[in-house]
């Protein structure tokens, strides 16, 4: 059975980043663990003009917790105007810059990214890999991890020298299905084993059948895997599973708590009526849930899902919201 599951084991960050990153005046400059970086807001008119700057506007968290996770990475693509129309200036290029968030804040590498007059549009995406193809990003959401992409904030379309802090629009590649569960007038103890989130067409498949003639793909599963052109911001998919499946033990209390939730993360889908359906584990039990016609998995929602229980199965009220609920700046180094 190809069963994919997925876990959210870290933190997630944000809607918008306005990325930057440079040298202060030597007198002003900071040392904080072999880096020179910015201290605060009012450094930012000390920095050398012609030295790319990076500033992060920060739109939220999905839980209540610090909104950037350590060694949370990012990387830059400067560009002339396009992706493949590489920047270039003192005979050095940046592709696929390097950005990562520490506790004394954000490091680049290179240190130093040197701008000119000709302006330079940048492409962003997160998180950071070695090995990337920016028109092909692979993205999926089977490890738990948060993929976004980006380039210049309006009115901002790119940087140079003299107007060198970079304002970077990140936006996710995946949406957020976010399941709160308590339990009413109900005095026994409830506790949640399991969640399973499967398309209506995958019912049949039961553990052990033979399904070498039923093959996964766009008609009657879910897409796990895809590429991403992160200038477009067009999602491929590339790979498709029957389920989502995530193993728990939440003993249920009578009203929604933080400890009482699980996450899932996914690919954008276009649901249909009765399309999706999930199974809750209770006890030992299996209760199948169908979504409503109007669900729909976009690209930087996130669907609250608030299940009570009544002793013989749950009443169910959903709500699409922005992934993000809460703004916050930070500085960027």
């Amino acid at each position: 059975m190809n069963r994919w599951i997925y876990w959210m084991n870290r933190t997630a960050f944000m809607a918008v980043m306005l990325l930057s990153l440079a040298a202060c005046n030597k007198e002003e400059e900071v040392e904080t663990g072999g880096g020179t970086g910015v201290g605060n807001n009012d450094n930012l008119s000390q920095l050398d003009k012609d030295v790319l700057g990076l500033f992060a506007y920060n739109g939220g968290t999905h839980i209540e917790s610090n909104v950037w996770s350590d060694k949370m990475t990012v990387g830059l693509f400067l560009t002339k105007d396009s992706l493949g129309n590489t920047y270039e200036n003192d005979r050095k290029t940046y592709d696929n810059i390097r950005c990562e968030y520490t506790k004394e804040g954000w490091r680049m590498n290179p240190e130093k990214v040197r701008l000119s007059d000709r302006p330079a549009v940048i492409y962003a995406y997160a998180p950071y890999s070695n090995d990337v193809d920016p028109f092909n990003v692979h993205v999926e959401c089977q490890s738990g991890k948060f993929y976004m992409y980006g380039t210049h904030l309006e009115p901002q379309t790119s940087v140079r020298k003299g107007d060198n802090v970079a304002r970077i629009l990140m936006k996710q590649v995946q949406a957020l299905v976010d399941f709160r569960i308590r339990k009413k007038e109900w005095d026994g103890e409830v506790r949640l084993q399991r969640v399973v989130i499967r398309r209506k067409q995958a019912e049949s498949r039961a553990e052990g059948n033979d399904s070498t003639a039923f093959v996964a793909d766009s008609t009657n599963a879910f897409p796990v895997e895809g590429t991403l052109n992160i200038q477009s911001g067009e999602l491929t998919h590339t790979a498709w599973g029957f389920y989502a499946t995530k193993e728990t033990s939440i003993l249920v209390e009578d009203k929604f708590t933080t400890s009482a939730r699980v996450l899932f993360t996914v690919l954008p889908y276009d649901i249909k009526k009765n399309d999706v359906e999930i199974v809750f584990t209770v006890n030992g039990r299996d209760f199948c849930v169908m979504l409503r016609e109007d669900s729909d998995w976009v690209a930087g929602t996130r669907n609250i899902i608030n299940l009570t229980w009544t002793g013989e199965g749950f009443e169910i009220e959903e709500s699409i919201k922005p992934w993000n609920d809460i703004e916050k700046e930070i500085i960027v180094w």
